[in-house]
C-alpha cells in the first residue's frame, strides 16, 4: 500500500512538471510566432527588432532543450521502472499454501512457488489474540519451517521453495506462540502454544489464531508470506484446559 501511494504521488508530481514545461514551452512559441506577424504586418514597431527577435528565438531554443531534455529524462525513469519490474517479476517469489494439517502442536503445510525466484529461511508465524484479556497481548511467532516427506514421515533441513516445482510439504513442529503484558516494561515472552492456552483458560474469552507462511527471496531479500488458512476462533470454554492448535482449529466458531 505505501509503494503504489508513493508512486501515485510521483506520477501526479511527474505530470503537472509535464503540464508546466509544455505550457511555458507553448506561450514561448506562440509569443516569437506573434510577435514576427505583427512586426512583419507593422502592427507593432519595435526599435530593435533584431534584437528581439534574437531573445525570444533564444529563449525558444532554450525552452525546447529543457522540454527535451525532460523529456528524455522522463523515458529514462520509464525505463528504469519497467527494468525494475522485470527484475522483480524474474526473481521474486510468490507463494501460495495449497493444502495444511493439523497434527497436535505440528503443522503441516503443502506450498506452491508460482513465481520466479527461490524463497528461502521459511517460517510459520503464529499469532494468538484476545482482546477481552485486558493483561494480554498477542504478538507474532516465528517456527521454523523444514521439509517433510510424508511417505517417510522425514524431516529435513532445507527450509526453500524453488520455483515452478511441484507443491512441497513442510512441517512446523511444537509450533510456538508469544506475548507481552499490557503497559509492562518486560520484553515478550514465548512459550508452547498449549502452555499459553492454559494461562488464559481461566478466562472467559475467545481466541482468535493467525498462521502465516514467511520466507524470503534470495536476491532482493524482501519477504514474502501466504496465509496457512483464514483466521479462525474459539471459545476456550468448548475445550480442553490445555488445547493443542488441532483442538482449537477443530472447535473453531
Amino acid at each position: 500500500m505505501e509503494l503504489c501511494c508513493h508512486q501515485s504521488r510521483y506520477l501526479e508530481v511527474d505530470t503537472r512538471i509535464h503540464k508546466l514545461v509544455t505550457a511555458v514551452f507553448a506561450v514561448l512559441i506562440f509569443a516569437f510566432a506573434g510577435l514576427m506577424l505583427l512586426t512583419s504586418l507593422e502592427i507593432i514597431s519595435v526599435s530593435r527588432p533584431l534584437a528581439v527577435n534574437e531573445a525570444l528565438l533564444g529563449a525558444t531554443l532554450t525552452a525546447i532543450t529543457a522540454y527535451l531534455l525532460y523529456s528524455q529524462t522522463r523515458i529514462f525513469r520509464r525505463q528504469a521502472d519497467i527494468e525494475e519490474k522485470m527484475l522483480a517479476y524474474e526473481t521474486e517469489p510468490s507463494l501460495e499454501v495449497v493444502d495444511k494439517e493439523f497434527r497436535g502442536n505440528d503443522v503441516l503445510v503443502e506450498i506452491s512457488n508460482y513465481g520466479h525466484g527461490i524463497a528461502q529461511e521459511l517460517k510459520l508465524q503464529c499469532r494468538v489474540t484476545c482482546p477481552e484479556v485486558e493483561w494480554y497481548n498477542g504478538v507474532p511467532y516465528e517456527t521454523p519451517l523444514k521439509r517433510y516427506d510424508p511417505n517417510e514421515e522425514r524431516t529435513f533441513e532445507d527450509s526453500s521453495v524453488r520455483p515452478q516445482e511441484e507443491p512441497t510439504t513442510y512441517i512446523a513442529e511444537s509450533v510456538r506462540v508469544a506475548r507481552t503484558i499490557r503497559d509492562a516494561d518486560s520484553d515478550f515472552d514465548e512459550s508452547g502454544f498449549e502452555t499459553l492456552l492454559r494461562e488464559l483458560s481461566g478466562e472467559d474469552c475467545d481466541v482468535t489464531v493467525r498462521l502465516e507462511v514467511r520466507g524470503q527471496s534470495t536476491v532482493t531479500g524482501e519477504d514474502c508470506c501466504a496465509n496457512v488458512c483464514d483466521d479462525f476462533t474459539a471459545d476456550l470454554a468448548m475445550v480442553s484446559e490445555s488445547p493443542s492448535l488441532q483442538e482449537v482449529y477443530q472447535f473453531q466458531r
